[in-house]
């Protein structure tokens, strides 16, 4: 094979973007979780009876992000797809 074949085989490299939702994310403080397939953050407050956290969360499936928070029992209460990013 001549030089020439890599060359016409550079044209067919698709060099894919990063995905702009993750570099927001990791820019607001979201840690990527592997074993869940998440980004999340955990948001916390003090309450009378202690500590009380809930875990906001972005997770793409079927190339669509869907932003979820779950609460203190690990109940999902909020889900929503993200539709507007970038």
């Amino acid at each position: 094979m001549g030089w020439w074949k890599d060359w016409i085989d550079s044209f067919n490299n698709v060099v894919e973007l990063p995905d702009p939702l993750i570099t927001e994310l990791h820019s607001k403080g979201y840690s990527y979780d592997e074993e869940k397939e998440w980004w999340v953050r955990v948001w916390s407050t003090d309450t009378p009876e202690g500590k009380e956290e809930v875990l906001e969360v972005y997770k793409k499936e079927d190339d669509k992000w869907r932003q979820m928070m779950y609460g203190k029992d690990g109940e999902l209460f909020y889900e929503s797809e993200v539709t507007n990013y970038d």
